[in-house]
């Protein structure tokens, strides 16, 4: 296109433009901002300036396939000095089309960074979402289809102190298995809550885990639960290291059977526990 549609003067300062787009049963909105400075400053006058608006960056953790075809986008939106935000979590749901459906952020303040680092969706086709804080551990929040908040909850130790949730499944029956470890990541827990949020049952495990990012790995099938992640221990005075995978009755949580592969200086990393028909594949380095 040649002609402009609007010949408007653009006078020294900003100017806002938005171009809508119509098409398949949704719009979206592109904003663009121009800047005209006018007249250069005289050599007197100061010569430090700053024009423009500062570019706002994303970091989206995860991209998650929903069953009615959906996706949605999981992560946060960098802090801005300039307009005056901190880091803030955001969660996206799109259509198969790439419309979007609904944009959620989750509300801080200037001095609390947000953050989402993991989403699942239920069969009830209800989301588990973990958030995470500043200086907080992961908020386990359970969502409806269309965003809205139906419970929340943090995990504590028999000491009070807060568990930092690193993993977590949803259940055949709606609800969600989790995986949480203190601060010193000295041991962890595996609990199961009901879809109202209620615990079900909890186990503790004693094995002192490498960091809390390698013991996310659950998968259910079979009515069984299949737990993994890196491990370290002493043992006759020695650190060793090793991968841990337990099989667990996902109802009871009866615990059916425990693997250890060890090794004197350096430990298998799991990189996730895969659905086979009739066996559980691990991948790794």
């Amino acid at each position: 296109m040649n002609t402009p549609l609007v010949n408007m003067p653009i006078e020294s300062g900003l100017t806002t433009v938005q171009l809508v787009a119509y098409g398949q049963n949704c719009n979206d909105t592109s904003t663009v901002y121009y800047f005209y400075p006018g007249q250069p400053p005289s050599d007197t006058d100061n010569s430090r300036r700053s024009y423009g608006i500062q570019n706002r960056e994303h970091d989206m953790r995860g991209l998650l396939s929903l069953k009615n075809g959906d996706y949605l986008m999981y992560g946060h939106r960098n802090a801005s000095n300039f307009w005056n935000e901190s880091q803030m979590g955001l969660l996206i749901r799109a259509k198969d089309n790439g419309c979007i459906k609904w944009a959620k952020k989750i509300p801080n303040n200037y001095f609390t960074n947000s953050t989402i680092t993991a989403v699942k969706e239920s069969l009830d086709s209800s989301l588990y979402m973990l958030v995470a804080y500043s200086n907080t551990t992961p908020y386990l929040v359970k969502l409806s289809s269309t965003a809205d908040i139906i419970w929340s909850k943090s995990l504590k130790d028999n000491l009070g102190n807060y568990e930092n949730i690193v993993g977590l499944e949803p259940t055949t029956d709606s609800g969600i298995v989790v995986v949480s470890t203190p601060a010193q990541v000295t041991s962890f827990n595996v609990t199961r809550l009901s879809a109202s949020g209620n615990i079900l049952w909890q186990k503790h495990f004693d094995y002192n885990g490498l960091y809390s990012s390698w013991f996310k790995n659950l998968l259910i099938k079979d009515n069984y639960l299949y737990i993994g992640g890196s491990v370290s221990y002493n043992y006759n005075g020695m650190a060793n290291y090793g991968t841990f995978i337990s099989k667990m009755n996902f109802i009871s949580g009866e615990q059916i059977w425990t693997k250890n592969y060890l090794n004197g200086s350096n430990a298998f990393v799991i990189g996730d526990l895969l659905n086979a028909d009739s066996a559980i594949i691990v991948t790794g380095k």
